[in-house]
């Protein structure tokens, strides 16, 4: 019988023997001369070699299995990094095969007891690895003959995100030392690969980043991500700049977006993009607004009555002496005008009065002077502010009999004509119930004015004009009252509704509360019975390991 360290020096040499020659990876530069270790040149050694000496679908290729087993007995961890004596290379063997698009060692190293869940120095996961370097690495020739196309690269990425979800599901929520999930990795990228012109890279990592949400929701279906879960993966904010993937990929108007839509229609149907903001006070809608305004209001259905069109599209407010009118009104601009203090008195014949700007608080209006046959005649008051009732318009015509001839007014202000607006078309149909309350203190500074100035009418013409406005008050008054008790009855039955629902939601609370206790212990007691099947798949291969060495030892005795 043979002694242990006659078989290691037999194992050595079985290693050595078929790792033979000089092979090189996608990290080496192009006139790289350095010799790698065995494990990361039995990687690169001809498929059609190792295939051949796979006899399982899972199993490794014998000559990696030899080196790992070769390697283990220096002191190398099967977890631990690859000590190459290039820097790019010092990785985890399960990081070299994702980034190198093996899917068949991945898959293999995995049912061999390597851990899913390892992390390089900078927290990066295996998952980080294949979304950072596995297209670069198929267009390698010596990773695969059959990586040329882009649809056999998106398939071996989709077949290593599933083999390593499988054996660990919550790799995809790993965030690095910054922060990043996997997710983050091929936003970026997409971002990059556009910004440098590399179109056909960008849509591949689209795929990466669309293929990776989708399996979130894979795994919502299997119980294992809640959605308030898989949200949060889609929200991570990264260190540094304190942006999730829908921040990277709002920057971009092409694959960004098109990610950005996908993503609405699966997780935020109905429902607003969300509004967190990164550490630059950004949100995914300003960002999104900012690359392509117009397919940003398409893509969130943004409509004038949102909020956030409003917020972003808010133009820049007026200056305090004017006022912004809708279409059809009278003016875009009202100067401040007094009234109340002309810088010359009334002529006897009122055919002159003088009107400056002052800061007074009263109303915005004009009135021009008019000459009039006696003083039984009414005069007209032109109306440029909406605060005072149309009514009053009409007041004023009710006993004008005599043709009115309107004076032209002046100023020895600075004042020009076009600071004073007179209003358009005045529509003496409208009632009082259009005016907004607001105007009720403007409506009694005119009141006063009318009473105290007079603008040439006499008393009944007074009485008459505060009469009109009494009654429309008061009919107004009356109608607010009768609304009140069915105001009162209303807010009452919400109330008791809003109770109701408050009731309902307290529960559904404790229901949520219980049934997330329930599914976790699930998780816990799911991810026990893996470990335990793992084991025992273990055990089986060993098993039957043991039977084959057993039944060819008894074949060499029988032809002994």
């Amino acid at each position: 019988m043979s002694s242990p360290n006659s078989s290691n020096l037999q194992l050595a040499s079985m290693a050595s023997s078929t790792v033979t020659g000089k092979y090189h990876t996608p990290f080496c530069g192009s006139n790289c001369d350095l010799v790698h270790h065995d494990l990361v040149a039995a990687m690169f050694m001809d498929a059609r070699r190792l295939s051949a000496r796979i006899k399982r679908p899972g199993d490794l290729p014998s000559a990696l299995s030899q080196c790992i087993e070769f390697t283990k007995l220096s002191g190398w961890d099967e977890n631990s990094d690859i000590p190459d004596p290039l820097d790019n290379l010092r990785s985890p063997l399960l990081f070299l095969a994702c980034a190198f698009a093996k899917t068949g060692i991945v898959e293999g190293l995995l049912r061999n007891n390597f851990n899913p869940r390892v992390l390089n120095q900078h927290g990066e996961s295996a998952l980080h690895f294949a979304a950072t370097h596995i297209n670069k690495a198929a267009s390698f020739g010596g990773v695969q003959k059959n990586m040329t196309k882009s649809k056999d690269r998106e398939d071996a990425f989709g077949r290593i995100l599933h083999i390593l979800t499988d054996y660990h599901p919550r790799i995809l929520a790993q965030k690095d030392n910054n922060g990043r999930t996997a997710l983050h990795v091929s936003s970026t990228n997409i971002l990059n690969c556009l910004r440098s012109g590399k179109r056909k890279r960008a849509s591949f990592h689209q795929f990466c980043l669309m293929s990776m949400i989708k399996r979130l929701l894979d795994l919502e279906d299997a119980s294992i991500y809640t959605r308030t879960e898989i949200i949060e993966v889609i929200k991570t904010a990264e260190n540094n700049t304190g942006d999730s993937i829908l921040h990277i990929l709002a920057r971009d108007s092409t694959c960004g977006f098109h990610v950005l839509k996908f993503v609405q229609s699966l997780l935020f149907s109905g429902k607003s993009m969300p509004n967190e903001k990164n550490l630059q006070n950004e949100t995914v809608i300003h960002l999104a607004w900012e690359a392509d305004l117009r397919n940003a209001v398409k893509i969130f259905s943004l409509s004038p009555t949102d909020n956030n069109y409003q917020q972003l599209s808010q133009p820049e407010k007026s200056s305090p002496h004017s006022t912004q009118l809708e279409d059809g009104e009278a003016s875009t601009e009202v100067e401040d005008t007094d009234p109340m203090e002309p810088e010359t008195s009334h002529s006897s014949n009122l055919e002159e009065c003088t009107v400056h700007a002052t800061g007074n608080p009263f109303p915005q209006f004009t009135i021009p002077v008019f000459k009039h046959a006696s003083e039984d005649d009414l005069s007209v008051i032109t109306q440029s502010d909406a605060s005072v009732p149309f009514i009053i318009t009409q007041a004023f015509s009710l006993s004008s009999e005599g043709s009115l001839q309107q004076i032209e007014q002046t100023s020895d202000s600075n004042t020009k004509t076009n600071d004073v607006v007179i209003p358009g078309k005045v529509k003496l149909e409208e009632s009082c119930e259009e005016v907004n309350a607001a105007s009720s203190d403007a409506d009694n500074s005119f009141l006063k004015f009318v009473i105290t100035e007079g603008v040439g009418l006499d008393v009944p013409s007074k009485q008459n004009i505060v009469e009109v406005v009494l009654k429309q008050y008061s009919d107004k008054l009356s109608q607010v009252e009768e609304k009140l008790p069915k105001l009162g009855q209303q807010m009452s039955e919400e109330e008791t509704a809003l109770d109701q629902k408050k009731e309902e939601l307290a529960l559904l609370k404790k229901e949520i509360l219980a049934k997330e206790r329930s599914l976790d212990e699930l998780r816990q007691k799911k991810e026990l019975l893996c470990d335990e099947k793992n084991n025992l798949k273990r055990k089986v291969a060993h098993c039957h390991a043991t039977q084959q060495q057993l039944e060819d030892n008894s074949k060499k005795v029988r032809s002994e």
